[in-house]
């Protein structure tokens, strides 16, 4: 009687889950000989919502990106720090290649994301070209012609009564940028030819300002991503987000 009674209550389980899965996600089948591109046409379905999220569902906006203070210090002991940085751009993501493992839950994406605009504030010390360079106000970061290389792994667990979800254990983003500029606002308390200056010097060696701030972003948009990915999969059992027939 016991076992006939959890019986019962799995299938009430799982048929009340069922009724609960939204229309934007679009459920894709194990065995579909195409699953890497219905898997893709699903994300790309999901992703305009993303831009304010789903409160419902607890899933949270994508635009803008908040992160925590950055600290670049860049060759010649010239520091600079960012505080209450937002990115915008990041739900402007277009996937150009997907592939799956069932086995192993390992899932590699390639994202094009064609500007990253990054705004905040800042405060610089230090010195450049041998001057003294004290300051702080507004920080702005163009990164145009960006290229992520996602890797995530997957894992399999059973909530209280035994059924079994998906969620996102690992993820791993790279990122490449094909140009950007650095624009610090209010130097000295004003803009005038020595806050040209800096910034002409900043701009220049860019790859190195750039080879220093890349990391946290990596970091922070794996961290938001897996956030992301995790509140939309892990209310559903896995057999409703990947069907087995």
């Amino acid at each position: 009687m016991v076992t006939l009674m959890k019986a019962v209550l799995f299938v009430m389980v799982s048929f009340v889950s069922a009724r609960d899965v939204p229309d934007f996600l679009k459920v894709c089948k194990r065995q579909d000989p195409d699953l890497p591109n219905c898997v893709s046409e699903s994300i790309d379905h999901l992703r305009p919502l993303l831009v304010d999220g789903v409160a419902e569902y607890g899933i949270p906006a994508l635009e803008p990106l908040l992160l925590h203070e950055i600290v670049v210090s860049q060759a010649g002991g010239l520091k600079i720090a960012g505080n209450n940085i937002k990115v915008h751009g990041c739900s402007n993501f277009a996937v150009t290649h997907l592939s799956i493992e069932l086995s192993t839950i390992d899932v590699e994406v390639t994202i094009e994301l064609p500007n990253l605009w990054i705004e905040g504030t800042y405060s610089v010390e230090g010195k450049l070209l041998l001057l003294p360079v004290v300051g702080s106000g507004p920080l702005q970061i163009n990164l145009t012609l960006c290229k992520g290389e996602v890797k995530m792994r997957g894992n399999v667990f059973k909530d209280d009564n035994g059924v079994e979800h998906l969620s996102c254990a690992e993820m791993d983003l790279k990122i490449s940028v094909g140009s950007g500029v650095v624009r610090l606002d209010h130097l000295l308390g004003k803009d005038d030819a020595f806050g040209v200056l800096v910034n002409s010097a900043i701009n220049k060696h860019f790859d190195t300002f750039l080879k220093e701030i890349k990391p946290l972003l990596e970091e922070a948009l794996s961290e938001a991503f897996k956030d992301i990915a995790n509140k939309i999969v892990e209310p559903f059992n896995y057999a409703q987000l990947l069907l087995n027939d």
